[in-house]
């Protein structure tokens, strides 16, 4: 079974070009953590509109967590695309 992952699609194939494709997987993620953030802080106002500050601060605490996946996806993308000289 072959490994997943930026190390592994950059050597294992084709160089530039599943660098690329690595580097267009990790921006839709970022994209998706980012939605799913945005998500968590209106149910955020939902719940603290609502009297409820612990489910508000539960939600919070979620969107900061999608925000710290969103950094990390971006940055996983800006080395597949300096790996393998695809431009940004």
């Amino acid at each position: 079974m072959r490994r997943r992952g930026s190390a592994a699609c950059g050597r294992a194939f084709n160089g530039a070009t599943i660098l690329s494709v690595d580097a267009e997987r990790h921006d839709r993620a970022e994209q998706t953590h980012n939605e799913a953030a945005s998500r968590h802080d209106d149910a955020a106002k939902f719940w603290r509109s609502r009297g409820d500050a612990e489910r508000a601060d539960l939600e919070e605490r979620n969107a900061q967590i999608e925000r710290d996946a969103a950094d990390l996806e971006r940055e996983r993308a800006r080395l597949a695309r300096r790996d393998g000289e695809v431009p940004p």
